[in-house]
């Protein structure tokens, strides 16, 4: 993990070469750690262009649904302004795609003070739906 790690800290919109290597073996692998792995580090790199690249590969065939949130975890912190966007534009597409627990997934990983509130609204019903309001208005 830490070579596909070293990889993707080198990958730009120009030099794109090592984010391609490694969707190969995403593809390709017939080990499944390996694979999810592989996912999760995709979208680790500080270009923007690759990390919206990335997170468009949820939508489809090639990501199945109940990974999809794996490629969040690998967010760089440069990339979390243009990540909350694609998730504010993608809102829709998202919440119709993924159900129940994945949509928790998703934001989440995007926006970890979610977890602390839905610790803070234990018997809330829908504790999201809230802050999805506010978040989403």
């Amino acid at each position: 993990q830490a070579a596909y790690l070293a990889v993707m800290q080198n990958v730009s919109s120009s030099n794109r070469s090592g984010y391609d290597a490694l969707r190969k073996i995403y593809k390709e692998s017939a080990e499944g750690e390996e694979r999810l792995q592989v996912l999760g580090i995709l979208s680790s790199c500080r270009d923007k262009g690759i990390v919206l690249e990335s997170l468009n590969l949820i939508f489809t065939s090639e990501v199945r649904n109940q990974d999809a949130y794996i490629l969040l975890r690998g967010i760089q912190p440069e990339a979390r302004e243009i990540s909350w966007n694609w998730l504010k534009e993608n809102w829709e597409l998202i919440s119709k795609t993924f159900a129940g627990s994945l949509i928790t997934d998703f934001v989440e990983t995007i926006v970890p003070l979610v977890h602390l509130i839905t610790v803070l609204l234990p018997y809330s019903r829908d504790p999201y739906s809230p802050l999805l309001q506010v978040l989403f208005p």
